[in-house]
């Protein structure tokens, strides 16, 4: 295994951790997700380590660039809980 794949994987590791303490992964937790070609390879990723609960989202605040996914437990969250707490909790309208 490479250096890039090791180090990939070791973020999968972390997401993986955050994801079974909290439930929740956000950028706050773990910088990777706000990188497009990493949340594709996140979600199948999950899915292979057995979370095929898991679900991953991007979301957008309106009229603004700042844009974010999320990684959660389906069982925990409804998607709707998952936009609240991105809003909430993660995007914001400052710069």
């Amino acid at each position: 295994m490479n250096s890039i794949s090791l180090a990939i994987m070791n973020v999968f590791d972390d997401a993986e951790r955050i994801y079974l303490e909290k439930g929740i992964v956000t950028r706050n937790d773990l910088s990777s997700l706000d990188m497009r070609s990493f949340e594709r390879l996140l979600k199948g990723e999950m899915e292979k380590r057995g979370h095929h609960e898991a679900m991953y989202l991007k979301f957008a605040l309106e009229e603004h660039i700042n844009y974010s996914g999320i990684l959660f437990n389906s069982e925990e969250y409804s998607a709707d809980e998952a936009e609240r707490y991105m809003m909430n909790f993660v995007l914001t309208d400052k710069f």
